[in-house]
């Protein structure tokens, strides 16, 4: 992946945190997510991750909250991870700082991109 690819999918990744982070972020049917309380820009991954796997990844982590939402609170718990229906498996609350996990779909692996934040 060129610097290029990276900072393009950085940026559009930040802007979506921004979403998130200001509380215009749509929760499913529950309306838009609250203000998140320590929510940080992402820095540049220092790993080379292909293309397509990092950008399906994204799409369906950011899918996820918009389509069906995790909860009023966004707390991911085990009643949210294990719902029949309205299936968030991908999603994720970034409290943790410094390892942002990306699910790429379908794929039998996780790709862990560490972050210096």
């Amino acid at each position: 992946m060129t610097d290029t690819v990276r900072d393009a999918f950085l940026n559009a990744h930040n802007n979506y945190r921004s979403l998130l982070a200001k509380g215009q972020a749509q929760n499913g049917n529950f309306g838009f997510a609250p203000q998140a309380m320590n929510m940080q820009k992402m820095l540049k991954p220092k790993i080379n991750i292909d293309r397509t796997l990092l950008l399906q990844a994204s799409d369906r982590w950011w899918r996820e909250l918009s389509k069906y939402g995790i909860n009023r609170r966004m707390f991911f718990s085990s009643a949210v991870r294990y719902r029949t229906t309205n299936i968030v498996t991908h999603f994720a609350k970034w409290q943790h700082r410094g390892q942002l996990l990306l699910y790429a779909g379908y794929y039998l692996h996780r790709l862990p991109c560490r972050h210096n934040l």
